[in-house]
């Protein structure tokens, strides 16, 4: 996987004192780049029926396997460009942000919708 820092601008949107949310929009280039290396890896640990083991072709992966890769690609394309985000922001996250929505569109793209919460402030007293 090449190590791809996002460079994605995103204001974080303020939901309440606490919560906070954030829409990403991931280039359909950077998802297909993550799918193909997804497909690669889970290529090489499969162990299907009239195939060698780790020789099953990426276009059969891709097919039988595609709700996974979606799952995977996901998961590691949001954990790294919301931890890039809250990192370049002033914002500390309490916890682990929680996606609330996803979306691959037809253009290839993905859509995420994440929310977080942060402490909430603390006056004089």
């Amino acid at each position: 996987m090449t190590d791809q820092s996002p460079e994605v601008e995103t204001p974080i949107k303020r939901e309440g004192e606490t919560l906070r949310s954030l829409e990403i929009i991931i280039a359909a280039d950077e998802v297909e780049s993550a799918t193909l290396e997804a497909a690669r890896s889970m290529a090489q640990r499969l162990n299907l029926p009239g195939f060698r083991k780790g020789k099953v072709p990426l276009a059969v992966v891709r097919k039988r396997f595609a709700q996974d890769l979606q799952e995977q690609v996901l998961e590691q394309l949001a954990s790294r460009h919301v931890s890039a985000i809250l990192d370049k922001s002033q914002e500390a996250a309490v916890g682990l942000p929680r996606l609330k929505e996803h979306a691959f569109r037809e253009d290839g793209s993905l859509r995420i919708l994440a929310h977080f919460e942060v402490q909430p402030p603390v006056g004089p007293g």
